[in-house]
C-alpha cells in the first residue's frame, strides 16, 4: 500500500505521467485488473505537475502524497508564465487536477526549475495557478497541507556581481479564494510571502489549528499575520 520512489527522475521533455501509468498497470496486474490500493506515494526525485494532476485518477485510494520537487516537463516550472487563453507557451489556463477523493496529506518540498542564470523565484501567478487547481481536487478530505516553493540559490559569483535574491511569491489573498477545506487542521508554508491580510476572514479552513511559516516574510509581516490569527476568535486557532 506504500510506494517510495527513490532518486526517481525522468528525461527532460518526457511527461512522467507515463511512469505513474506504468506503476498503475503493474499494480492492477497484481490484483487481476482490480483498482490499485496504493495509499502512500513518496518521491525523492522530480514529479511533473502533469503527473500530480493525474494522480487522482491513477490511484483513487491515495491518502498521502509527498513530492520532493514539483516541476514541469522541461524542468522550468518556476520560469513559466500563465499561457494565454487561446493557447501558447506557459501553464495552461484550462488545466484540471483530477480529484483525489481520499487524500489527507500533501507535501510538496520544493517547486523546481532553474535556480540561477537568471536567478528566479516562483511567480506569484504560478503559485495561485497551482493552488487553485490542486486545492479544488483535495478540498473535502485534506488534513495536512505543506507547500514549499523552494528558493533561488545564490552563488558567490551572483553576490560578487551584486545580484539580490528575487522576491518571494505572494499569497496575496489567494486563501480567501480557495474552496472550503472543512478538515484541514495543519497548514505549512515555506518561501511564500505571507501578510496579515492573507489570514483575514473569510477563511477557507474552519478547522485549522496549526500554522507553520518558514521564510515567509520580510520585516514583521509574518509576526503580524500570526498575531492577528491568534487574537481573532473567529479563526479557530488552537495552538
Amino acid at each position: 500500500k506504500e510506494l517510495h520512489l527513490h532518486q526517481w527522475s525522468w528525461q527532460w521533455g518526457l511527461d512522467n505521467t507515463n511512469h505513474l501509468q506504468n506503476v498503475r498497470r503493474a499494480l492492477m496486474a497484481a490484483r487481476n485488473q482490480g483498482e490499485p490500493l496504493l495509499e502512500v506515494v513518496s518521491t525523492t526525485g522530480d514529479m511533473s505537475w502533469e503527473g500530480l494532476f493525474a494522480v487522482g485518477d491513477l490511484f483513487p485510494e491515495l491518502r498521502s502524497l509527498k513530492i520532493y520537487k514539483l516541476t514541469d516537463e522541461r524542468g522550468r516550472f518556476r520560469l513559466m508564465p500563465i499561457a494565454p487563453a487561446g493557447g501558447g507557451l506557459g501553464l495552461p489556463s484550462n488545466a484540471e487536477c483530477k480529484l483525489m477523493r481520499r487524500l489527507e496529506k500533501l507535501t510538496i518540498e520544493s517547486i523546481g526549475g532553474t535556480y540561477s542564470a537568471p536567478i528566479a523565484a516562483l511567480r506569484t501567478e504560478s503559485l495561485h495557478w497551482l493552488l487553485s487547481r490542486v486545492v479544488k481536487a483535495i478540498a473535502p478530505t485534506i488534513v495536512d497541507l505543506d507547500i514549499n516553493t523552494g528558493f533561488a540559490c545564490m552563488t558567490n559569483r551572483d553576490r560578487k556581481e551584486g545580484h539580490k535574491p528575487p522576491p518571494l511569491p505572494e499569497l496575496a489573498g489567494v486563501l480567501q479564494t480557495l474552496p472550503l477545506m472543512p478538515n484541514l487542521q495543519k497548514l505549512s508554508l515555506c518561501n511564500v510571502l505571507v501578510t496579515k491580510a492573507d489570514l483575514q476572514l473569510p477563511f477557507s479552513a474552519p478547522s485549522l489549528h496549526t500554522l507553520s511559516f518558514r521564510s515567509c516574510g520580510v520585516d514583521r509581516s509574518v509576526d503580524e499575520a500570526i498575531q492577528y490569527f491568534v487574537d481573532n476568535p473567529d479563526c479557530n486557532f488552537a495552538s
